[in-house]
């Protein structure tokens, strides 16, 4: 080999070595070719993790290899659709934009599984209360000598009978529970409006059973709020709830009117018109809805959103996780993403001819609910 032919080989090493070079360090840096827009771009990273995870994941359609928890580098900067699927799960499904130079995350997705309500008790009413500690549940059972109350505990199976009443004794028109899960209300109203209601507390711990005529006489320990919060007068009219740091959400059943105090002081925190009003689990967070709206009011942020609107009146909602709420609409129950990037998602989870009320328990990640499942009347424990 001559000396010209060795310095034009010597020469073309140098040349591939300096145009290949740079493009390698950009490719290892994340920069791609966007032939789209016709330049270099530095690209985005997507991070994907859903409950349960292990589920496949397409991007625009196609199928990855990845499976939640996944990261996923080197995306053109884009808007990407984004669908979460695993077998026997509703997919979810939204789309996300991923910018250069940053990490888009979709770290919230629950993915709720498919499956038919289990039968807890047969009964003919529909009023039932799950304990705030979702441990026991309390339901009526109406028999044409009267009135009958049952207890039933999760963790042995067990069922008691503990209250009973006559049909000429009155009728129950409520089962509540005490804030510390030992004691349940019962709201005993009077034949035909005639006469006084009368409210039972029973202690589920003693079996002591105490009659009252008058809420003011032991409602404020039993909902564990102080006195001050309330006029013990207006008590029948008034639910109440404790949130953060003992604040009391009381709420107006006939003025519709939600008020947060801060109990010592008695100084509104916030306040607005409501139906119904729930605090999420840590507290901070107060979910409520008016006939056809559902809003959250976040304490950390003093701010409120819309969640959702409705043509339908929203019969009941509850708290599934931070992340997602449910809310009975007509005979269906909803579960709605509160992630408000794109659509929120939503599951209609299950659908009957009736379904009268229900109750989230976020732990065993069930929903009671009191309804008609084929010929049978009670309520039923639907998994998700």
């Amino acid at each position: 080999m001559n000396i010209r032919y060795r310095r034009i080989v010597y020469l073309s090493f140098i040349f591939i070595f300096l145009i290949i070079t740079p493009v390698v360090i950009l490719y290892t840096a994340g920069y791609r070719y966007n032939f789209q827009k016709n330049k270099i771009q530095k690209t985005g990273i997507l991070i994907l993790k859903s409950n349960p995870s292990g589920a496949s994941i397409y991007l625009n359609d196609e199928l990855r290899t990845e499976k939640t928890q996944a990261r996923i580098a080197n995306l053109m900067p884009d808007d990407y659709n984004i669908k979460i699927e695993k077998e026997n799960f509703y997919p979810w499904q939204k789309t996300l934009p991923v910018q250069s130079r940053l990490t888009t995350f979709a770290e919230n997705i629950t993915l709720f599984e498919k499956n038919l309500p289990v039968e807890v008790v047969e009964t003919n009413s529909e009023l039932f209360s799950l304990s705030p500690d979702k441990v026991k549940i309390v339901y009526l059972d109406k028999k044409e000598t009267g009135d009958e109350v049952w207890l039933l505990n999760f963790k042995n199976n067990k069922k008691d009978l503990i209250y009973r009443v006559s049909r000429d004794s009155g009728e129950i028109a409520n089962l509540e529970w005490s804030n510390d899960n030992q004691k349940i209300l019962i709201t005993l109203n009077a034949i035909n409006g005639t006469g006084q209601n009368k409210y039972v507390m029973l202690n589920t711990q003693t079996d002591e059973v105490l009659i009252y005529q008058k809420l003011s006489d032991f409602y404020f320990t039993f909902k564990g709020v102080p006195m001050s919060i309330a006029d013990a007068s207006r008590l029948p009219d008034l639910a109440l709830s404790s949130g953060y740091s003992g604040v009391v959400a009381v709420l107006d059943k006939k003025t519709k009117n939600l008020q947060v105090l801060e109990p010592t002081t008695e100084n509104v925190i916030f306040e607005t018109t409501a139906d119904k009003a729930i605090w999420s689990a840590d507290a901070r967070k107060i979910l409520y809805t008016t006939d056809f709206e559902i809003w959250i009011y976040d304490f950390n942020t003093s701010g409120k959103k819309l969640v959702s609107r409705y043509s339908q009146e929203i019969k009941q909602l509850d708290w599934v996780n931070e992340n997602y709420i449910a809310v009975l609409l007509d005979n269906t129950i909803k579960i709605i993403e509160l992630d408000e990037r794109d659509q929120r998602n939503v599951v209609d989870i299950i659908a009957l001819d009736e379904i009268k009320d229900f109750s989230v328990d976020p732990t065993e990640q069930k929903i009671y609910f009191s309804g008609i499942v084929g010929n049978k009347k009670g309520v039923f424990a639907l998994p998700y």
